[in-house]
């Protein structure tokens, strides 16, 4: 019996209407309702009506459906025929009805939550086009009559050129076209009513050619199979990629399919489909199996193609485009046909042992996914959340570039359906990695190029610009004693002098123990507080927000520990009023955009060094100048570099030179260190094992120096002695210089350089935190000795060591790391306000200093921060204008906590929304597990 005959895919049975109607109109109703429920309230009232329309339409069409369907097998009844056709008008409506939704709200679609309607409308197409083709073949089913095909041909051919002409020459004339008002209902209803024809034509013609040819078509079964399976799809699948790909408009629509993958699945496919049925059982087993295998990928194209089936009628004239649409829909149908035709050969047991091949690809997938995303974050854990002292990792570089590889596509729009979408969600939880985050593993592991930390550059300030400057500010300072501070009050007033919109950008510094404890920002004309959210969550909304010119403010620390306020819009020729406040233990003078103010009184209550448990210490300005002086003693470390770029360095010229440089500088070899390092690193005494270990060394990756250093630094942090770096490479130029640099000057206080070189004649002084490149001026003739510092309590006993000065400061107390990893500030009632946000900031401190566990240090000082209601580098004070910009702040900030901490909210959503293979794969094995059933209950 002919597949499409069969009497489980009949016109006239109900129980088909839940596959092809009830169930992808369930599926996409709920996947379009999550989507609405984030953006309603900013909806206007015609627009919230046309979605109550839509969705009650919607259901209730559902709704009916599944009654009728239900009513029908009951009663042991078939579908009439008019039946089709009143779903057919239905769900055209329902078609008109959303592309007119999202023209509603075109002045959203910048923004990400309305942007996700948007890429919905694929996923709409995709579970309504198998419901329009189940429709239209029933209704040819049964008005189709034996006749001449040359007839219905013809409108096959007319149609698409029709389109053609119509698009490209009428429609360009028309001035008044301008996607509003009538001229886009017109264009829209033409479309539609086109493409409906061409598809009634379309299946009118096959069914005639079927009829008529039946013979011919059991023939040559193979060849026809050849053409459609194999020759036809490699051939539009090769054509795409050569030509059609290299257009953008091309390639942002249908996707990217360069991946070599694609070809040999394609082959295969269209050899195993090809093949005749052999008549060995057990190779006939065989060949099932392997179709079986292959059927996930003519499902995947299948789907990924149906929204598009639409446009096949625009670009028949196009083979490439054209023959990519539509032979994804002939493969399925041959694929489905032959695997079907097999089955009726078997038993039942074979046909369920047959079942798990279908998750052979599906599985694949997954796991190779499942292991970059292992790679990646091995590869991150390792620069972001590993303490200095660890030296060891095992990263799979080939897939760390395949994963960097694909990072770079998103970026560029290189996008594959489905599988894009899951690999974000899977390897990277829908985050996005920043571009320095990338530049350093590239760099690091694969030894490339790396220029440094560009995340900490920031645009100009306010200073730099004439348009929007402070024009008043207030100040209000009072001393709380239950707080334990003073507190102050900045009022802004921020005037705007020209004539269009423009954001305010304003940057400053506090003190050590001076924090933000509150923001506002008044619009129109109520004054809205600021929520305290997870830092990068709020940038992201900012940044979302500002694209569709609303009512943001926002506050947050750098990088580099001053904080910047951000308002936007400021009106043309008008003003906007914004403050803050700020709590801190000692009066100090407050510079803000160039204008100084005095916060606290006359008095300084508490004018000693406030020590708040074991692991933190206040200490004034008032009393840093009255510390003993300390000269801790140099000891030298000498770094080797063992990286890629450093491969043609021989041991003997090594050893040579550092010998020569302990001569002429006359170091103590006997306090020497030295640290073989390329993106890890080993560390030897001078009189251990120091060669021996690098002739095993591999030369590979790049040349991390900034670890390195951080581990000297961080093993002398409180010690009577003071590091030495010096620093041997045959290109310097290539060491990877990242991290926070103030923390490394805060823990080093006795010197701000190190020094390299690379032959027996120069030695040059370099800046901490910058690369050693070869500067201008002589080289060194003699080192100079550590410069003296200020010793915490006293110079008998040091416990840690300053710099000079007479600023605050916070000292974070050696020994104390990292006991506290999870101590909240929340379960101390005894302790203060301000003494709370001194903790807190401490705790910021030891996971840049110890990053190993950053994920639980983090997540403690964010709840901190939220719980004290007081700012900290990873918490941000935004105001936002509406409850649905709240909502989607918030939804942002759960899914940035529940990824890494190292990444970042998407600037740009993934662009295909659809579902995961996995769930095809199920879908699947269902439904041949029902159509298996069904045939035996037949036969019996």
């Amino acid at each position: 019996m002919n597949f499409m005959q069969s009497r489980y895919f009949r016109r006239d049975n109900p129980l088909m209407n839940f596959v092809f109607l009830t169930i992808p109109q369930t599926l996409l109703m709920a996947v379009f309702s999550s989507t609405i429920s984030g953006v309603f309230t900013i909806l206007e009232e015609n627009q919230k009506s046309l979605f109550y329309l839509f969705l009650g339409l919607a259901i209730a069409y559902n709704t009916a459906i599944m009654v009728y369907s239900v009513i029908l097998h009951l009663k042991k009844r078939p579908c009439p025929t008019v039946f089709y056709w009143v779903n057919t008008a239905i769900l055209a409506v329902l078609t008109y009805l959303f592309t007119w939704l999202l023209i509603q709200t075109r002045e959203l679609l910048f923004n990400e939550w309305i942007y996700d309607i948007v890429k919905n409308y694929l996923l709409f197409l995709t579970f309504l086009m198998p419901s329009f083709i189940y429709l239209f073949y029933n209704i040819q089913r049964a008005i189709t009559k034996p006749g001449k095909i040359w007839k219905n041909l013809l409108g096959v051919i007319l149609i698409p050129a029709g389109f053609f002409f119509f698009f490209m020459i009428i429609l360009p004339m028309l001035k008044w076209w301008n996607f509003i008002g009538t001229g886009f209902h017109a264009v829209l209803i033409f479309f539609l009513a086109g493409t409906f024809a061409f598809y009634f034509f379309f299946f009118r013609t096959l069914l005639i050619f079927i009829n008529k040819n039946r013979q011919f078509i059991a023939r040559f079964q193979w060849l026809i199979n050849l053409i459609f399976c194999l020759v036809l799809p490699l051939g539009s699948l090769l054509l795409y990629n050569l030509y059609f790909s290299k257009f953008t408009e091309f390639k942002d629509v249908f996707g990217d399919y360069q991946d070599t993958w694609f070809y040999i699945l394609c082959t295969a496919t269209g050899i195993a489909l090809t093949v005749p049925r052999l008549k060995n059982k057990a190779m006939a087993l065989f060949h099932l199996t392997l179709k079986v295998t292959l059927l996930p990928f003519s499902l995947y194209f299948f789907v990924s193609f149906l929204p598009f089936l639409p446009l096949s009628v625009l670009f028949m004239s196009v083979f490439g485009i054209g023959g990519l649409m539509l032979s994804p829909v002939l493969l399925m149908i041959v694929h489905a046909k032959s695997i079907i035709d097999d089955l009726k050969k078997i038993d039942w047991i074979k046909a369920i042992g047959i079942i798990p091949a279908l998750l052979v690809i599906p599985c694949a997938i997954m796991g190779n996914f499942a292991y970059h995303k292992i790679t990646l974050h091995t590869a991150l854990d390792y620069i972001s959340a590993s303490d200095f002292s660890d030296t060891e990792c095992r990263v799979d570089i080939p897939a760390l570039n395949s994963v960097l590889n694909n990072i770079d596509k998103r970026d560029h729009n290189y996008q594959t359906p489905y599988l894009s979408a899951l690999y974000q969600a899977m390897v990277f939880n829908n985050l996005y990695l920043e571009r320095n985050k990338r530049d350093l593993l590239t760099a690091v592991f694969l030894g490339r190029p790396y220029n440094g930390n560009n995340e900490n550059i920031r645009p100009n300030t306010n200073n730099d610009r004439l348009t929007v400057n402070i024009k008043r500010i207030d100040s209000l300072s009072r001393y709380s004693p239950e707080n334990g501070c003073w507190i102050s009050d900045i009022n802004l007033l921020i005037e705007n002098t020209a004539r269009f919109s423009d954001e305010y950008y304003g940057n400053f510094e506090l003190p050590p123990g001076a924090f933000i404890s509150d923001y506002y920002l008044v619009i129109d004309g109520v004054k809205k507080s600021g929520l305290l959210t997870e830092k990068k969550s709020a940038l992201w909304t900012y940044k979302q927000i500002t694209s569709v010119r609303k009512d943001p403010g926002l506050l947050y620390y750098e990088k580099d520990g001053s904080l910047t306020l951000k308002i936007f819009p400021v009106p043309p020729k008008g003003t906007r009023e914004t403050g803050f406040e700020i709590i801190h233990k000692e009066p100090f003078n407050f510079n803000f955009d160039g204008t100084p103010i005095k916060l606290g009184g006359n008095s300084q209550p508490g004018s000693n060094a406030v020590k708040l448990n074991e692991k933190v210490v206040y200490l004034p300005g008032s009393i840093r100048e009255s510390l003993d002086e300390f000269t801790r003693e140099p000891v030298y470390h000498f770094i080797i570099d063992c990286s890629k770029s450093a491969s043609k360095m021989t041991l003997n010229r090594i050893d040579g030179l550092l010998n020569h440089f302990m001569t002429n500088f006359q170091v103590d070899r006997s306090k020497a260190t030295v640290h073989l390092a390329n993106y890890t690193y080993r560390t030897f005494a001078w009189n251990g094992q120091w060669k021996e270990n690098w002739k095993q060394m591999d030369m590979e990756g790049g040349f991390y120096l900034s670890r390195v250093q951080n581990h000297i630094i961080l093993s002398h942090y409180a010690e009577k002695t003071c590091p030495v770096m010096v620093v041997l490479s045959p290109k310097p130029e290539k060491a990877i210089i990242s991290g926070d640099i103030n923390l490394a000057a805060a823990l080093l206080p006795d010197t701000n350089y190190y020094y390299f070189f690379y032959n027996q004649k120069n030695v040059f002084q370099c800046k901490l935190g910058q690369k050693p490149v070869n500067p201008a001026e002589a080289t060194v003739i003699s080192l100079p000795p550590p410069e003296p510092v200020i010793a915490w309590p006293d110079a008998v006993n040091p416990r840690i060591f300053l710099r000079k000065g007479d600023s605050s400061a916070i000292l974070s107390l050696p020994g104390s790391f990292p006991n506290d990893v999870k101590e909240s500030t929340k379960n101390q009632p005894l302790l203060k306000r301000w003494e709370k946000a001194v903790i807190n900031h401490r705790q910021w401190m030891e996971m840049n200093m110890y990053p190993s566990g950053y994920e639980e240090k983090f997540l403690a000082v964010y709840k901190n921060s939220l719980d004290n209601h007081v700012l900290s580098p990873v918490t941000s004070f935004i105001v936002v204008e509406n409850p649905a910009q709240e909502k989607a702040l918030l939804a942002k900030q759960e899914q940035v906590l529940a990824g890494k901490k190292y990444m970042t909210p998407m600037e740009q959503p993934v662009q295909m929304s659809e579902p995961g293979l996995l769930i095809l794969a199920v879908l699947t094995i269902l439904t041949v597990f029902g159509v298996k059933k069904r045939m035996l209950k037949n036969q019996t």
